[in-house]
């Protein structure tokens, strides 16, 4: 018989409960003082009580974090605008292959219309002088004359002025005044004498090309201008750490941003390869003693008075001539660009010629070439800084927004750097470019201490922004050597060409 088997009962199971959230107790972790967030008896304390303006979240902003974030906003756009414009600047000549045409000599040459004398103020130039005005006396062209102005107490220099006297007489002639002149009052003392029609303004060590003159009188006679900035480079690369970068500060300046300066009818002039009616000259009474350039300061006198300006760059044809050779010389040269900057930037505010549209664009122009190393200072401190500080995410994107146009300017300056070599036949190493990159900074921060100015006295500025010291008042004297003979502007007399004659006192520097 088969045991009869118990039916199972069914399995009862329980209704699983809804679960209950796992909190953390932190109030009983053990005191860990510095940690952001727990007080030091281990208890937690609240975001907003830890965390303030940009680091608090935005829902516990105070007036004053709106503020702050509204003031950091506004600095960054600045500067993001800032890079963004001295990009396109110096890009202004590559847009396209006609505006590179555009700022060149023409390949059609006009027939000879003016007459020129050029003179060339030197001061301390030494033997290097004599190359100087031989290049001048070799230019292709027939009508011109070339003026030295050398103090009698300057012998290298004088001796090399007469050398290249010897070389080519009837060509060259040397103004000796006694004791040293600024160079606003040597150029003077030269004009009383200058028989040109237009003057050209020459550095003491200029390496000029035979078919400047040439090339400059057909532009006068296509565009009717008077004034006329002819390109000058600045071509040591290797000099120092900063000549680097003050040479293709000088490329993209004479490529680049000066002929948008004269699309506003606005020229900043340098104080090489300039050409300046004589007429006009005469209007201004020369030039005069100021802490801008010399030839600056007839440039912004001139723009302002209504003179027309143009500027050519042909690489071909540019005017050679060296960076300075001292830390010094180039903080000088610095400011006194600035100043004729700011010279211009007042002028071209006050002025009422032209439209308004152009006295904007021209205005424009010059803030940006006088606050640009505000951008190239601050954006990457600011990026540093964020980065450091460890500041929110949204902060650090911002504060990198300005970098990009920072970053593709310096890959134009690279490019650059390399058609530079290739144009002035310069070998450009690695060197040179990691030079390029690492000095960048640095560079920057002196343009920006250049722009704190000391504020000299006019005489002393226009002593420093020269390069001569000025000499004492009182009675000057003034011979003039031409050719084989020396004669006194006074009389008739000449003298032996071996000697440069007995000087002749005359008041003020005048005839």
């Amino acid at each position: 018989m088969t045991p009869s088997v118990a039916t199972p009962s069914p399995l009862v199971t329980t209704t699983p409960q809804a679960p209950t959230a796992v909190t953390p107790n932190r109030l009983e972790l053990p005191e860990r003082p510095g940690v952001p967030g727990q007080a030091p008896d281990g208890s937690v304390t609240s975001p907003s009580a830890t965390t303030s303006g940009l680091f608090a979240p935005i829902d516990n902003w105070q007036l004053s974090d709106w503020v702050g974030a509204g003031a950091f906003l506004l600095v960054v756009a600045l500067l993001t605008a800032i890079a963004v414009m001295s990009l396109m600047s110096k890009l202004n000549a590559w847009r396209t292959v006609g505006q590179l045409q555009k700022i060149g000599f023409s390949t059609v040459v006009q027939p000879t219309a003016h007459s020129f004398t050029l003179m060339v103020p030197a001061q301390g130039a030494g033997a290097a002088f004599s190359h100087t005005l031989t290049g001048l006396a070799n230019q292709q062209h027939p009508r011109y004359d070339v003026v030295a102005i050398v103090a009698d107490n300057d012998a290298e220099t004088l001796a090399a002025a007469r050398l290249a006297v010897e070389r080519n007489p009837g060509i060259i002639s040397v103004i000796v005044h006694r004791g040293a002149l600024d160079r606003s009052a040597a150029l003077n003392l030269a004009l009383e004498s200058a028989t040109g029609e237009v003057i050209g303004i020459f550095g003491q060590s200029s390496i000029v090309h035979p078919r400047l003159v040439q090339l400059v009188d057909s532009r006068l006679t296509e565009t009717g201008a008077d004034l006329v900035q002819a390109g000058s480079q600045r071509t040591n690369i290797g000099a120092n750490w900063w000549s680097l970068h003050s040479v293709l500060d000088d490329y993209f300046w004479h490529r680049s941003q000066l002929p948008s300066l004269v699309q506003s009818r606005t020229l900043a002039l340098g104080e090489n390869a300039v050409f300046v009616r004589r007429e006009w000259l005469d209007f201004t009474g020369g030039w005069t003693a100021s802490g801008e350039s010399t030839d600056g300061g007839i440039g912004a006198a001139l723009s302002a008075a209504g003179a027309q300006v143009t500027a050519v760059y042909s690489p071909e044809t540019v005017t050679r001539e060296r960076s300075a050779d001292g830390l010094r010389d180039c903080i000088r040269d610095r400011l006194v660009f600035n100043r004729t900057l700011i010279r211009l930037i007042r002028d071209c505010g006050a002025r009422r010629m032209g439209t308004v549209r152009s006295r904007v664009e021209a205005l424009r122009l010059l803030i940006l070439a006088l606050i640009h190393p505000v951008a190239g200072v601050f954006i990457p401190a600011l990026a540093i800084g964020s980065l450091v500080l460890r500041l929110p995410t949204i902060v650090v994107l911002l504060t990198l927004i300005p970098l990009v146009p920072v970053v593709i300017s310096g890959v134009v300056k690279l490019a650059a750097l390399a058609e530079f070599g290739a144009l002035f036949d310069q070998k450009i190493r690695l060197r040179d470019y990691a030079r390029l990159i690492f000095g960048a900074f640095p560079y920057q921060l002196l343009l920006l201490a250049c722009l704190i100015d000391p504020g000299e006295s006019v005489a002393e500025s226009s002593r420093l922004a020269n390069g001569v010291m000025a000499g004492e008042g009182g009675p000057r004297a003034k011979r003039v050597l031409r050719g084989a003979d020396t004669s006194i502007d006074s009389d008739s007399r000449t003298l032996p060409p071996a000697a440069f004659g007995a000087l002749e006192a005359r008041p003020g520097g005048t005839k």
